[in-house]
């Protein structure tokens, strides 16, 4: 049985099943194969946008997880929760350059 874990954020660590974490096959039975079917579309519309627009669409999914991650992690930026417009004027001012 997959448990919900949508009380009070803890660690994964400090889970009580940790580290012998066990799922049910049956429950996530097609969800593999419908994750790739719609990444594979999502991916074909991106390769039909501009160079601008893909890298737009990338900046907004990058910010996106960055700010689900530090929302799990309870974390905030200088005491307020973290906001995709915020972020993404920071981003877009001072890109980082690709590794060389």
């Amino acid at each position: 049985m997959i448990k919900d874990y949508n009380h009070a954020m803890e660690w994964i660590w400090q889970q009580p099943e940790w580290p012998d974490f066990q799922y049910d096959a049956l429950a996530l039975k097609g969800c593999d194969a419908e994750f790739i079917a719609t990444s594979g579309r999502l991916m074909g519309r991106i390769e039909g946008m501009t160079e601008q627009s893909q890298i737009d669409i990338s900046i907004d999914l990058m910010l996106s997880e960055a700010i689900k991650t530090s929302s799990i992690e309870g974390e905030a930026w200088i005491g307020i929760p973290l906001e995709h417009h915020c972020l993404r004027g920071s981003v877009v001012k001072h890109p980082l350059s690709p590794p060389t």
